[in-house]
């Protein structure tokens, strides 16, 4: 499998989905291995899903490097996110903002 492969198959399950109404999604293909997926996708109920995709494929086995995805209703109310960006503890938070 190659990026293209797989930025082929999301294409073809967001053109088979009965849920989403607009689709406005960017490929980025950095090399036969790598690349970026990222966009929004407008659902029939007026929610919006926005996410976003930094693969790397190694033997056939597709890696998500990055990842982030964050559905909003109609009124943009968050309703779930997941990522797998770094937790940063409050505490830590805090003490970098004041030095």
């Amino acid at each position: 499998m190659q990026v293209i492969d797989y930025f082929s198959e999301i294409q073809s399950l967001i053109r088979s989905s009965i849920f989403v109404e607009n689709v406005d999604v960017e490929y980025e293909v950095k090399s036969r291995s790598i690349g970026i997926v990222h966009g929004i996708l407008g659902m029939l109920d007026g929610s919006t899903l926005q996410f976003m995709e930094l693969i790397d494929i190694k033997r056939d086995k597709m890696i998500r490097l990055k990842y982030r995805f964050h559905l909003a209703n109609v009124n943009d109310e968050m309703v779930f996110r997941y990522d797998n960006a770094p937790i940063i503890r409050r505490s830590l938070l805090i003490r970098t903002i004041n030095m």
